[in-house]
């Protein structure tokens, strides 16, 4: 979920909001679009999208930057929050809420995209979001322990605090991503591209 990680609203496409830039990458022609840029671009952000075409990223310069694929638009929110390095994000469809905080950070943030409030939520117990970050669009974000170690911690939204998982079998580093499937299992790799770990959730 590193450098720019992309993410796909409902066309089809990939967008990427990273670098100071908004860029669409079109599957079928193989080919990048330009839709405009931003200031403050941060390389490392991750990508995420809503249910409504709209994609969202944050910008080093302490804004989350928002572009509507059915209009063509951008804005960008003041988090007053500053800067978030590495910024994780994800969307929860359920909340209709954006969360996000900094890559070696702990502090969690939420961006509500109905009221556009913005709110503190319950720090990460190890202090440290980590690259191993992903929600399951089903009121859960996940994330790594600190810059090493194997432990993996959910976070329910509805009650706003964090609990332990089941372990990774390996020390996760600091480099990885993380998805949930369908079936239950937190899908995740660490900084070796030749493996991939499914641990079961529920």
């Amino acid at each position: 979920n590193r450098a720019g990680n992309s993410m796909a609203p409902y066309d089809g496409d990939r967008w990427m909001i990273g670098g100071g830039a908004n860029n669409q990458y079109d599957i079928d022609t193989d080919t990048w679009t330009n839709h405009g840029s931003y200031s403050g671009g941060d390389d490392y952000n991750q990508t995420v999208a809503d249910c409504d075409g709209n994609i969202y990223g944050h910008s080093n310069n302490g804004r989350l930057i928002i572009y509507n694929v059915d209009t063509g638009t951008q804005s960008a929110v003041v988090t007053g929050y500053g800067s978030q390095y590495e910024t994780r994000l994800a969307y929860d469809p359920t909340e209709e809420a954006v969360y996000f905080g900094g890559f070696a950070g702990p502090n969690l943030y939420r961006y509500d995209t109905g009221t556009g409030a913005i709110s503190s939520m319950t720090r990460h117990p190890e202090s440290y979001l980590n690259d191993i970050f992903c929600g399951d669009w089903s009121g859960h974000l996940y994330a790594a322990g600190g810059s090493s170690g194997t432990s993996l911690w959910q976070y329910d939204m509805a009650a706003d605090s964090w609990s332990s998982i089941t372990s990774f079998p390996v020390d996760h580093g600091n480099n990885g991503s993380c998805t949930v499937s369908s079936d239950g299992y937190l899908y995740m790799a660490d900084y070796d591209p030749n493996k991939f770990y499914r641990l079961p959730l529920y």
